[in-house]
């Protein structure tokens, strides 16, 4: 929980700064929407406290001793994937990680605005 609150300090500062960032196709001042990284790291520690609760269970035993390390590092990974944009959007959205925003599959928008 720590980690999330620091990680939305984070963002408070980067939304201090003044007029769009040089790197913003559309020109637009950032706003942050505050509380998707605090969700995102209480939802890893939900995670880390059903593993510490459901170590001595025989299924996550037997996944442990028959399953191929690639397939437990994947099922690993699942349990964080499908929440990672809430941790992402907010560095994406700020255009701070300018060089790597292109990899993020976004859907544009590109008619015109209804009014």
């Amino acid at each position: 929980m720590i980690s999330g609150l620091i990680h939305e300090y984070v963002l408070l500062f980067m939304a201090q700064r003044h007029g769009p960032p040089y790197n913003n196709p559309q020109q637009v001042k950032y706003e942050p929407t505050f509380g998707k990284h605090s969700l995102f790291f209480v939802w890893n520690g939900i995670v880390l406290l059903l593993e510490r609760a459901l170590e001595g269970h025989p299924f996550i035993k037997w996944m442990g001793l028959n399953l191929p390390k690639q397939v437990r590092t994947a099922l690993v990974l699942l349990t964080v994937l499908p929440i990672a944009h809430l941790f992402t959007d907010e560095y994406v959205k700020s255009c701070f990680f300018s060089d790597t925003a292109f990899a993020f599959p976004r859907i544009t928008y590109l008619g015109t605005s209804i009014e």
